[in-house]
């Protein structure tokens, strides 16, 4: 499709996003090979040296397109023994920008997407993406060398606001199981202001929450030998698949309020959904997991083909 093609205004919504570009070589072929990474380590140095003994550049330019990786791995050297022609690397302040940007846009238009029989998705991606797009940048964000706040956590403004905002939510979300002690302590203006709290639009204060625990957690949880427990690495596990948990978690939820109507909402039941669904998004993980070092090759046989190839 040319530029001829598309309807004013509609170009410009198609542009590149911002990005740095420390290596650019020239336009060589008449085609491109585009791949996108993000902290890929060893497995875009197995690609790329395949793709160089395969000469793939004598067929098409191979462009990079890099999220903001921090491991290092597409260094100036494996670039150029690799003959890659381009480096773009996109500004992941100005994903996350982009990703509010839609995230605000959604809670003000009430924009979702149709679902079947007039519905509508009950976890709306559009708002949702700023969860997984924030996430990604913390991930980014503490990856990068910074300095320690040397001062106690009381002294830190931004800890003690996000701790008030967890201790705070704690005496609201006890008194919806009284609502008669809820409305005799909640001011009606800010009733008015805070509910409803959308769980398919994400509703900013959920949000923020969010946001706020899991600050707390990075400040309060040290790390050591613990984190190498099997238990821990499996919870890690998941969260390096976490889009592909959850839109499994997303197909489990409502056959899990299923199987508990049907138990009349015991305990037990409703016990025994979560392990179930638990185990099952664990298990997703898992097989993800091996599946990833199946079509990894290894270090050996890569360096055996280079050999072999010369």
């Amino acid at each position: 499709m040319t530029s001829a093609q598309f309807l004013p205004g509609q170009l410009a919504a198609r542009q590149v996003p911002t990005y740095d570009l420390p290596l650019w070589l020239g336009r060589q072929r008449n085609w491109c090979v585009v791949i996108p990474v993000i902290n890929e380590g060893e497995r875009i140095r197995h690609l790329l040296e395949r793709m160089a003994i395969m000469a793939l550049d004598h067929l098409a330019d191979i462009i990079i397109v890099d999220g903001g990786s921090q491991d290092d791995s597409l260094n100036s050297a494996l670039l150029s023994k690799t003959r890659v022609r381009a480096l773009l690397v996109k500004h992941t302040g100005h994903a996350v920008g982009l990703s509010l940007a839609v995230y605000g846009l959604t809670q003000w238009f009430g924009w979702n997407i149709p679902a079947h029989g007039n519905g509508l998705w009950y976890f709306n991606p559009y708002a949702w993406q700023a969860l997984f797009v924030l996430g990604g940048a913390a991930a980014l964000h503490s990856q990068q060398p910074h300095a320690a706040d040397p001062r106690p956590l009381h002294r830190q403004p931004l800890f003690m606001a996000c701790a008030s905002i967890a201790a705070l939510s704690v005496p609201i979300a006890l008194s919806w199981k009284w609502p008669a002690l809820h409305d005799a302590f909640m001011p009606q203006w800010v009733s008015e202001q805070l509910y409803p709290i959308s769980k398919t639009n994400l509703a900013p204060v959920r949000l923020v929450h969010f946001l706020a625990l899991a600050y707390c957690v990075a400040k309060l949880i040290p790390t050591g030998p613990w984190v190498q427990h099997w238990l821990v690495q499996k919870v890690a596990m998941m969260g390096r698949y976490s889009l592909e948990i959850f839109c499994l978690s997303v197909v489990l939820a409502p056959l899990a309020d299923m199987a508990n109507a049907l138990g009349d909402d015991r305990l037990p039941m409703q016990i025994a959904t979560a392990l179930a669904g638990l185990g099952l998004m664990l298990g997703l993980a898992q097989w993800l997991e091996w599946n990833k070092r199946l079509t990894s090759p290894s270090p050996t046989a890569t360096a055996t083909g280079v050999v072999s190839n010369a």
